[in-house]
């Protein structure tokens, strides 16, 4: 064999042949229907086999998505968290504006208040400087009067009666509420205060003892006279809106002791008397407890008085409730008592308030308003059977044991002390001048009780120096 010659593959060239063959083969095959492929088992693709890589990147990838889901989670517990704390926050804060708003309701209404009494206050100090300068003109006038020879009636004020004719010393008012047929009242005389006892007494047909002075009383029907009599009086006032069948002044101030002698003489003749004065507070409810016991009273409100602040105030409304409840209960009152006598005082509310400020103006009005409940009732339960009196006076101007009677009252109207500009300036320097010198006396005390006794000071050898020359 010679060394051109190839080896001969028969590889390639079985699989030469073998490519021809199945082309000349598939050429001359006719075409026939081909049924599907079978599936066998060494068809199956075998599985295939897992990249440790790609499982790796897997693992992470889903790794990473459940952080990020946990990340997430949280956030949103975060953010709910969150909204709540805020809502909380946003109702207290509500909270806060309502307290707030309720809390400025408050002090919008208190100042309104102090508004009002700041005015009423002004109002008083205005009407005291107005009275003062009258009483100053009413001076200089009598001087003037007194010059010329007259007379001039100083007991009392001066006040028009129905008729329009001018009465000097009249201190109140004597209204008939209410009386029987068999009585009649008539004139405009006015009535001196030592009377009033005569007419009570002799209204029930008793005898008098010294001919009658007020002539204005005339008995009609002496069978037929009141069966009870009910005298309501207000203290204080010179005048009131009382309203009945006839209008008296009443002149002098012994109201008081006329009311006790007519009860003291009809107790003396075994007749029954119930005395209501509610300025002696405690003894009336003490009385009132005593004829209708436990009942009902019923509490009174008001505008301009202030029973929180002034306790005659309160005294007041509390009066005029039991009075209400009083005619509530009338009838049982008329059967015990031959003579009921109400009083109750509105000189505290004139003092404190001022005699014409509102508050005295709303006490009359109540006072008003209880003396036509109570007169209605007593019509009511009596018809018309009942004399019931209203009776104004002014308070007594009676001298204390202790009040001074020769020494005027120089600061009439309580009025501050003036001081002059100056006043500030000089007491600041005073009171920081004395502070600074106590604790600088404080300083120097404690330092002197704190010092070392073998210190080498002047103190020591001036001391030590003085005892040698006195050795």
């Amino acid at each position: 064999m010679s060394s051109s010659q190839q080896p001969i593959d028969f590889k390639d060239i079985s699989s030469t042949t073998r490519s021809v063959t199945d082309e000349d083969v598939a050429s001359m095959t006719t075409p026939s229907i081909t049924a599907p492929p079978l599936t066998t088992p060494s068809m199956i693709p075998p599985p295939s086999t897992t990249d440790p890589t790609t499982t790796s990147s897997v693992v992470t990838e889903t790794e990473s998505n459940a952080s990020l889901f946990d990340k997430s989670q949280s956030l949103v517990d975060i953010a709910n968290n969150t909204f709540k704390e805020l809502c909380k926050t946003l109702e207290n804060e509500q909270a806060k504006l309502l307290e707030l708003e309720e809390r400025r309701k408050k002090l919008h209404d208190e100042m309104q208040r102090l508004k009002a009494e700041i005015e009423e206050e002004k109002h008083f100090y205005k009407l005291n400087i107005m009275e003062s300068v009258s009483e100053n003109l009413n001076c200089l006038n009598k001087g003037f009067d007194s010059q010329n020879g007259r007379s001039v009636a100083n007991s009392g004020p001066e006040i028009l009666d129905s008729d329009g004719a001018q009465r000097a010393n009249a201190f109140g008012e004597f209204v008939i509420l209410n009386s029987p047929k068999s009585l009649n009242f008539k004139g405009t005389e006015p009535i001196s205060s030592e009377d009033l006892g005569d007419v009570i007494y002799a209204s029930l047909g008793n005898g008098l003892s010294g001919d009658a002075k007020w002539p204005c009383l005339n008995i009609l029907d002496p069978f037929n006279l009141p069966t009870n009599v009910i005298t309501i009086r207000l203290d204080g006032v010179t005048s009131s809106k009382l309203s009945g069948e006839k209008t008296y002044q009443l002149e002098g101030h012994r109201v008081e002791d006329s009311l006790n002698a007519v009860a003291d003489q009809l107790e003396a003749d075994n007749e029954s008397v119930c005395v209501m004065n509610f300025e002696n507070f405690e003894e009336a409810i003490e009385n009132f407890n005593a004829l209708l016991g436990n009942v009902e009273v019923k509490s009174v409100s008001s505008i301009y008085l202030k029973p929180e602040l002034h306790i005659g105030d309160k005294q007041y409304l509390s009066s005029i409730a039991y009075i209400n409840a009083m005619a509530d209960n009338m009838n049982t009152l008329l059967n015990k008592c031959k003579l009921l006598s109400i009083s109750l005082s509105v000189d505290s509310i004139a003092k404190g308030h001022g005699e014409k400020s509102v508050a005295t103006i709303e006490a009359l009005d109540m006072f008003a308003t209880v003396a036509k409940n109570v007169n209605n009732a007593a019509e009511k339960c009596s018809n018309k059977g009942t004399l019931v009196l209203g009776i104004v006076k002014k308070t007594d101007n009676t001298r204390a044991k202790r009040q001074a009677t020769t020494e005027e009252d120089k600061n009439k109207y309580n009025l501050a002390e003036y001081y002059s500009e100056d006043y500030p300036v000089i007491f600041n320097i005073i009171l920081w001048l004395m502070v600074t010198f106590g604790f600088s006396l404080l300083a120097i005390c404690y330092a002197i009780g704190s010092m070392d006794p073998g210190r080498d000071s002047i103190i020591y050898r001036m001391t030590s120096t003085r005892m040698k020359k006195d050795n």
